[in-house]
């Protein structure tokens, strides 16, 4: 008979926050740079994350692409309000 005794579960927790704590704190991170949050779920398939983490450090994040739009006026739905 199979049974999880303090140490076992002790150690699942440990497991649970390694795997969860940087997939969390990555869609954190990709959301506020504009892209898609579940890209960090790449974390949990190897080679992939390194493959997103260089894309995302290399691409033009969409928040500087909308932030220079609203610069350059050339946005079609700014707030004319903010942008004199």
């Amino acid at each position: 008979m199979f049974a999880l005794g303090f140490p076992e579960i002790v150690i699942l927790f440990i497991v649970a926050a390694i795997i969860f704590l940087p997939i969390s704190a990555t869609w954190m991170i990709f959301q506020k740079a504009g892209f898609p949050g579940w890209w960090s779920l790449s974390y949990l398939l190897g080679p992939l994350w390194l493959v997103a983490l260089l894309y995302v450090a290399y691409a033009e994040w969409p928040v500087e692409r909308r932030l220079s739009e609203l610069k350059d006026g050339s946005s079609e739905d700014a707030d004319p309000i903010t942008t004199h």
